[in-house]
């Protein structure tokens, strides 16, 4: 009685640690590493290992939490109480929508058996979330355009979308005062969020900036997506120049 009442407690129980391969991964591919399980006192029924992506952001006047994905591995086994320790390979490909790592967002992977314990032993890994290939692609179609980003408020994630704020350089300065972008990551393609703020003197001496904004959704087929220049080229073909 005494020792289910321990197990039910969370007390006795196997200890879990997950070794990643990598800490640096890219969203849409594939992480990896093991799960080293240390058994406890007491046996234990376990219903599986959950694994739960978590994504916590600062934006301006407060913080947010997110889960972005949770997913179940090992499912029913038992643990033998005094067991030796064992490893459980894993391996999962991560949202391709998951947002990115920035200085205003930080991603973690927590680790939990789940069983009948009030507190199931747990672990947290801080990563690092790279963007997903095409993203990266079209933000250094950005950057050779001539913008960059706006380090004070750019990556923040609102709990559904992350917003990146890019400023330009050079002569489009004149004409542009900055770009908010969202990225919406499809199978097809890479769908763009654009609210664009042009500048103008006149706007800015009526205090009437929001008569300066323009949205835009940009679609970026797959076909498109090969390299930065080819991107470049759509981007201030169907965007810049617009402006």
């Amino acid at each position: 009685m005494l020792k289910k009442l321990l197990s039910t407690l969370g007390v006795g129980g196997a200890n879990i640690d997950f070794v990643l391969r990598n800490a640096d991964i890219r969203a849409g591919e594939e992480l990896g590493g093991v799960i080293r399980v240390t058994p406890g006192s007491l046996n234990q029924r376990v219903g599986g290992i959950v694994f739960r992506l978590i994504a916590q952001s600062r934006l301006e006047d407060r913080s947010v939490t997110s889960e972005i994905e949770r997913w179940k591995v090992a499912e029913n086994f038992e643990i033998a109480a005094g067991g030796q320790p064992f490893e459980i390979p894993i391996s999962y490909r991560i949202t391709s929508k998951s947002p990115i790592s920035t200085p205003f967002t930080r991603l973690s992977l927590t680790t939990a058996l789940d069983s009948d314990a009030i507190m199931d032993p747990s672990d947290v890994d801080r990563i690092t979330v790279l963007p997903e290939v095409r993203v990266e692609l079209i933000m250094n179609a950005f950057r050779q355009l001539g913008f960059r980003e706006n380090s004070r408020d750019s990556g923040r994630f609102n709990g559904r979308w992350q917003e990146f704020e890019y400023v330009p350089a050079g002569s489009r300065a004149r004409h542009i005062k900055e770009l908010d972008v969202i990225y919406d990551v499809r199978s097809d393609g890479v769908m763009l969020l654009v609210e664009a703020e042009k500048r103008s003197l006149l706007l800015d001496i009526l205090n009437l900036d929001e008569l300066a904004e323009r949205r835009m959704r940009i679609f970026l087929p797959n076909q498109v997506l090969l390299d930065a220049d080819s991107v470049g080229r759509v981007l201030d073909r169907e965007l810049i120049s617009t402006l």
